[in-house]
């Protein structure tokens, strides 16, 4: 059976969410290390005063880094299973409903995030990764909407 064109693409945007799951988890444990070492320094000076001030304790901001590298986590094992059934799909438009359901929930996470770094105020030229995810997750959409059509679905 040949691939159809929106298949290949599948295929390719597959491939890329599989590299980037796999950088994210690396990422992740990245920064759960950092998050197990930043409760064990001993902070002093004008960066302790400042934490005293605020009410925040090390354990604090050791525990609000690691929160942020489960998210990271859980988000690199969803593209990382994303791709893989892509893969899947791109093999047999069959199989396209659970990449069609992933495909949904990326793109609702992606506006979640860019309204969220909207509202935060980190969204910047420097900072565009919110806009770069909505972009892929909206591919993703198209792509597995076009394949969900032509399997007949």
């Amino acid at each position: 059976m040949e691939r159809s064109q929106n298949q290949k693409i599948l295929r390719i945007l597959s491939i890329i969410a599989i590299v980037a799951g796999i950088l994210g988890l690396i990422m992740g444990a990245g920064i759960a290390f950092i998050s197990g070492a930043a409760t064990t320094l001993n902070v002093e000076g004008e960066t302790a005063a400042t934490l005293a001030d605020a009410g925040v304790t090390i354990a604090d901001v050791g525990g609000a880094i690691g929160m942020g590298a489960v998210v990271i986590i859980i988000g690199a094992i969803c593209e990382i299973i994303s791709g893989a059934l892509g893969l899947r799909a791109a093999n047999d438009n069959q199989k396209i409903m659970p990449v069609w359901i992933f495909s949904i929930i990326g793109v609702v996470a992606s506006v979640v995030g860019l309204v969220m770094a909207i509202m935060d105020g980190t969204l910047s030229m420097e900072n565009i990764t919110p806009v770069t995810n909505l972009i892929g997750s909206c591919l993703m959409m198209w792509i597995s909407n076009a394949i969900k059509q032509e399997a007949g679905k």
